[in-house]
């Protein structure tokens, strides 16, 4: 057993060397993304003035279910959206859109990688929608496309 136990020792170290290596790596990329991430200003044509900002990412918790989440704050006439998406970890954010029909909000962003790597682990993507003047749409909901 001795034996046995010394011949895995190599094995085992370097599996937890590479988990250590892919978080980090998982965790810096979104450390990366956040600071250095896809934001936009408010486009003074824009009938209600998105403006966009990638907050950052995260791993997203075990006991969390994997699903979309928005929160909605108003301050005066603008509305602010935080929207925090799961979705496999590595991407970077772009394209941020919306689009009104009826009474449904639809916010979207795209996620792609630059060099088609990302991790094996599932992050949590936050993010602000900000619309200088309020759509007033009483049903919002979100999507993203890649990744």
């Amino acid at each position: 057993r001795c034996g046995l136990t010394q011949a895995l020792a190599p094995v085992t170290k370097r599996y937890l060397l590479l988990i250590v290596l892919v978080a980090a790596g998982a965790g810096g990329f979104c450390w990366y993304n956040s600071v250095y991430g896809w934001h936009s200003a408010s486009d003074p044509a824009d009938e209600f003035g998105l403006e966009f900002r990638f907050l950052g990412c995260n791993d997203l918790p075990e006991d969390q279910p994997y699903e979309t989440s928005i929160q909605s704050s108003l301050s005066g006439s603008s509305i602010t959206y935080y929207v925090n998406d799961p979705a496999g970890c590595g991407y970077s954010v772009r394209d941020p859109k919306y689009k009104l029909a009826g009474d449904t909000l639809s916010l979207t962003y795209n996620l792609f990688t630059r060099g088609g790597a990302v991790a094996a682990c599932l992050c949590e993507y936050k993010s602000e929608f900000r619309f200088r003047t309020n759509p007033e749409a009483p049903h919002v909901v979100f999507s993203h496309s890649g990744g």
